[in-house]
């Protein structure tokens, strides 16, 4: 049985479009293969040919392809919970956690942890100033007998509200300027 080419090619087009389709990777994931394939105790630059530049530098001396996927991409966060599992973890391990917390491979000085517990910490942190900052303007307000400092405190916790929306959520700027308007 001969297989047309005219299907062979509708067929590969239509992958090309799903594969097209993916998203890029995350920075911080290229970040952490690119120092992986940097450290000598780790990958060692592994990579050799020409294409030891596909994934760029972790220097940024060579940026990567242009035509890099995520074949399993990490789910759209807030960016609260980007920052918590990026920065904050890391940041806190390296302070605190690194007397109590050894590395997972000692040698090559490599920790893991969870994703899904630090997510879960920032989404109860997220509840908190979302069930907190309602309440917490309410009973200062209600304190509060100058209307000027009424008018300032208004405004101040106008801000914070429009703040928690750009960092706690996924909400677009229109949405915040809706929502802080109404």
């Amino acid at each position: 049985m001969e297989i047309s080419t005219e299907k062979f090619q509708d067929d590969a087009v239509l992958q090309q479009a799903a594969v097209s389709a993916l998203p890029r990777p995350v920075t911080h994931d290229l970040h952490t293969l690119q120092s992986w394939l940097a450290r000598r105790t780790m990958g060692d630059m592994a990579l050799i040919g020409e294409d030891r530049k596909v994934w760029g530098y972790a220097d940024g001396s060579v940026a990567p392809a242009l035509d890099l996927i995520a074949v399993n991409p990490v789910t759209s966060k807030d960016p609260f919970s980007n920052w918590a599992v990026h920065i904050f973890t890391k940041w806190v391990y390296q302070r605190v956690l690194y007397r109590i917390k050894k590395a997972n491979d000692e040698e090559a000085g490599v920790l893991v942890y969870e994703e899904e517990t630090v997510l879960r910490w920032s989404a109860w942190i997220s509840t908190a100033v979302a069930s907190l900052l309602p309440v917490v303007s309410t009973i200062v307000l209600y304190f509060v007998e100058p209307t000027g400092l009424r008018l300032g405190l208004t405004v101040i916790f106008t801000f914070l509200f429009a703040v928690a929306l750009m960092a706690f959520t996924t909400a677009k700027s229109m949405d915040v300027f809706i929502a802080t308007a109404a």
